[in-house]
Parts: structure tokens; C-alpha cells; sequence
């Protein structure tokens, strides 16, 4: 017996097969599905993303991503205060209390 499986479905077993961090079998495993199946979906989607031509970004997008570079590099500067905070703060109570 052949089992037809809607596009939908298709899609999100490949987004869950190219987007975690378990091997196709344990997510056919997990879905029910024979590994060389989803295996097959997984390369057919992977050549048809190769074919389409990819289009040439315009000058807002790379503007948005300078915006959205320079507040991850504000983000993560914080964060380096922050840990250089904490690693100050536990020194201290670690001498305080040994």
C-alpha cells in the first residue's frame, strides 16, 4: 500500500529534517515514515532551492541589516559588561565566604 502525503506535510518534514540537529532517520522514525522517503523529499527540495535564481537585494535591505548588525553589536557589548560584572561579583562573595 502507497501512502500520499499532502505538500504541507512535506514541507514541514523537511524544515524539521534540515533545521535540527537529529539525523533524518530518528525524524522519519518519528514521523512515521520510511527514512529513504523523507531522504528523497529532503534532496528533491535542496535541488529545486539551487535552481530558483536568487534575487539581487535592494539597498533598504542591506539598511536593515546594518540596523539590525549595529543593535547585536550593542546587545552583545552589554552582555560582556554584564559577565565581567558577575565574574566580579562572584569572586568577591567566593573570598567572603571561604
Amino acid at each position: 500500500m502507497r501512502n500520499t502525503y499532502n505538500q504541507t506535510f512535506k514541507a514541514e518534514a523537511v524544515a524539521l529534517a534540515l533545521g535540527g540537529d537529529e539525523p533524518i532517520s530518528k525524524i522519519a522514525l518519528d514521523l512515521g515514515l520510511n527514512q529513504q522517503t523523507l531522504g528523497n523529499w529532503v534532496r528533491k527540495a535542496m535541488s529545486e532551492s539551487k535552481s530558483k535564481p536568487m534575487s539581487k537585494p535592494g539597498k533598504q535591505d542591506y539598511q536593515a541589516l546594518e540596523r539590525e548588525l549595529r543593535k547585536a553589536k550593542k546587545e552583545l557589548a552589554l552582555k560582556e559588561k554584564e559577565i565581567v560584572v558577575l565574574k566580579k561579583a562572584t569572586a568577591y562573595f567566593a573570598k567572603d565566604h571561604v
